[in-house]
């Protein structure tokens, strides 16, 4: 069926060339085939202008709406890394998290990139660890046997998530000390990267 109107258009058009005229059965046959590709750019116009006034009147929208939440739910799959909790204080007013996406290292000794985060949810906890900052994130180069460390770039969130303090000087290497919230942020990135291989 879908055959029907090229071939319908081709044949009258170009079997009336060639009753009516001296051009030859392949210039008509061509004419014919131009004929309906003119057909085809007619109808599209006719489309496009009938999809422009039910824009303007407003039917479009839920178009319009279907297209945006089909867009917003590919782009949240594409991206689809979070934080992965490390550790919370017995109270809950302090938290350890690592960012899933970590950046693996090119050579063969080279470093992990990892962003972590901290969380101070109360008052009590800011001023326990001396901090204005309700939330630090920090990215870190850990070694590849997961035994030492240095901060890279450390930023301070205020509790309306404003930058308060920035900065970006390398520290010196550090070792994580066993049994604290850093072994445990070494322990959750070796699970990070063991569950994407």
């Amino acid at each position: 069926m879908k055959y029907l109107v090229p071939a319908f258009i081709i044949g009258i058009v170009g079997g009336l060339l060639d009753e009516v005229t001296s051009l030859h059965k392949v210039w008509c046959f061509l004419i014919g085939v131009g004929a309906f590709f003119l057909f085809v750019f007619i109808k599209s116009v006719i489309v496009t202008i009938r999809y422009r006034r039910e824009w303007k009147q407003g039917k479009a929208n839920k178009v319009l709406f279907a297209l945006f939440l089909s867009l917003c739910s590919a782009t949240a799959y594409a991206d689809n890394h979070s934080w992965v909790e490390v550790n919370h204080s017995e109270d809950y007013s302090t938290w350890a998290f690592v960012y899933d996406d970590i950046t693996k290292p090119q050579l063969r000794n080279g470093y992990y990139k990892v962003w972590v985060k901290y969380e101070y949810n109360t008052a009590e906890a800011r001023k326990a660890h001396g901090l204005d900052a309700k939330e630090i994130r920090e990215l870190l180069e850990v070694s590849c046997d997961m035994t030492k460390y240095r901060v890279l770039q450390s930023i301070d969130y205020d509790t309306k998530g404003h930058v308060v303090r920035t900065e970006d000087v390398p520290t010196n290497w550090k070792y994580f000390i066993p049994d604290t919230v850093g072994s445990k942020i070494a322990e959750t990135i070796k699970d990070i990267l063991a569950s994407d291989e």
